[in-house]
């Protein structure tokens, strides 16, 4: 005679269910400062947090942090990756990696949550293409992360080898929506 509960673990849409009950009630259900959530905060994960707010009148008051959390949709799952980012008198912008994930989904769909500090910002986001405003987030850009940049490629970037290893992009707000 067997276990009372072996047929139990034969259904398989009852086990799936437990195992991303035991996966994501961990993830989601710790504060923010807790040691999971630490762990995720270098990977994709589906915490973003912070209070809505609406953009700044400028955006270089958001430069005091290092990073901004950036979260996309594309399926009923948001998807949030920490990011660079730089903001000038122009805009916010951030790069991103051609092969990154999140990347594919602003090309699905561009509506985006950035979390900046503890201010949530509702904006929309566009692959920088003007040569101009290129070279200035780029020099603002370089300018905040030039330690960094030198470090993980060993060369200052250049708008004309940054395609090769990073997609510029606008964050503007969604007019109308806050």
């Amino acid at each position: 005679m067997g276990l009372p509960f072996k047929s139990f673990f034969h259904n398989s849409y009852c086990f799936a269910g437990i195992l991303i009950v035991l996966v994501l009630i961990p993830m989601g259900c710790g504060p923010p400062t807790s040691a999971i959530s630490r762990f995720w905060e270098k990977t994709p994960g589906l915490w973003l947090g912070g209070r809505m707010a609406p953009e700044p009148e400028r955006w270089e008051s958001v430069n005091r942090f290092q990073t901004a959390k950036i979260e996309t949709y594309f399926s009923f799952v948001p998807y949030v990756v920490t990011v660079g980012y730089v903001g000038t008198d122009l805009g916010l912008y951030v790069m991103a990696q051609p092969s990154s994930v999140w990347l594919g989904r602003l090309n699905l769909n561009p509506d985006v949550r950035v979390r900046i500090g503890e201010l949530t910002y509702l904006l929309k986001a566009q692959i920088l293409e003007d040569p101009q405003e290129l070279r200035l987030a780029l020099s603002a850009y370089n300018q905040k992360y030039n330690e960094w940049i030198q470090k993980y490629y060993g060369f200052g970037l250049t708008p004309e080898n940054l395609h090769e290893y990073l997609i510029p992009i606008r964050l503007d707000d969604r007019t109308g929506v806050f």
